[in-house]
């Protein structure tokens, strides 16, 4: 019986070399590579699990370069209409990949102190912020330590009703509203908190609180920040839409809420002082240190509603 000849389909090492070279020696080859790898690129980052915001945008700008040279290498020319559809989306993925990339460079030569590593470890490691994100984070100034003294005044529940000569609250949303920008996380010493000169609680710490400890507090300043975020939010949304600015204004008013006086007590307090508008910047590039900021505004806010209610409880039984 006659038996057919088998194909060989094996191949060695030494041939993969040589069907590669074959493969760019002509430009039809080079650019189905290019546009293969391109789609590949798309295709695995669909399939993988939550990327970064830096690994999709750096994906997008090698898809459209890599796109870009697969059409210009069979003919030696991309068409016009091509370039100018391509340019500006270029030019905007270098800027976006440039926002993400910048922090995480700088913080390859941030060293954080022991006060630095408590802290994180205590607050933000706890809800998913990296290592790499709490010193890009330092990098950019995001944070610093504060010796506060007694008496300081930390947060000022009036602040948050000032009024304008028209009548409309004051959003503290720009640069020149410091006292209105920070979050504070307590280290150590005495921060008395109080409502219409009414003391509800004195908290005291030597070396910080672990933030799921169930009489932490996590941090300070986080109801304004979620206002600001809140504010943040409603004037992306009132840009992309025909609200007059009446309407606006009114809106903002429904922002405001009630908050707690924060004052130092007569032990002093070193405390980690958080700018939000850097934190905003950060957060705006990064989704998932966003999702971990978002988390930890809301376990402080979970410690402060429990806080709340055992003074309460404790004030029943007196």
């Amino acid at each position: 019986m006659h038996r057919r000849n088998a194909v060989n389909l094996r191949l060695t090492i030494d041939q993969i070399p040589e069907i590669v070279q074959e493969a760019f020696d002509e430009p039809q080859g080079k650019a189905a590579l290019l546009n293969d790898i391109a789609e590949a690129s798309t295709d695995i980052l669909i399939f993988s699990s939550e990327p970064s915001t830096i690994i999709l945008r750096l994906s997008t700008l090698m898809e459209r370069i890599l796109g870009l040279t697969s059409d210009y290498l069979p003919d030696q020319a991309i068409r016009p209409d091509e370039l100018l559809f391509n340019i500006p989306i270029l030019g905007a993925s270098v800027f976006y990949l440039t926002k993400s990339a910048i922090p995480i460079v700088q913080a390859q030569f941030v060293k954080l102190d022991d006060l630095d590593l408590v802290s994180y470890n205590l607050c933000f490691a706890p809800v998913g912020v990296t290592l790499l994100q709490f010193k890009s984070m330092k990098a950019t100034e995001c944070f610093d330590w504060i010796d506060c003294s007694p008496g300081e005044v930390l947060i000022d529940e009036n602040e948050d009703y000032r009024r304008s000569s028209n009548g409309h609250i004051l959003r503290r949303i720009s640069e020149s509203d410091d006292e209105w920008k920070y979050l504070y996380w307590q280290y150590n010493g005495t921060v008395i908190k109080s409502y219409k000169d009414k003391v509800f609680a004195v908290v005291e710490r030597e070396e910080g609180k672990h933030i799921d400890e169930f009489d932490a507090q996590g941090l300070l300043g986080d109801t304004r920040f979620m206002c600001n975020l809140e504010a943040e939010e409603r004037a992306r949304l009132r840009d992309a839409s025909d609200n007059d600015v009446e309407n606006s204004l009114i809106n903002e008013d429904r922002l405001q809420h009630p908050i707690a006086t924060m004052t130092i007590g007569d032990k002093g307090a070193k405390m980690l002082r958080i700018d939000s508008y850097k934190l905003f910047d950060l957060m705006e590039h990064d989704e998932k240190l966003e999702s971990s900021i978002r988390l930890l505004l809301l376990k402080s806010l979970k410690l402060k509603i429990g806080n709340l209610l055992r003074a309460f409880k404790n004030k029943l039984f007196e």
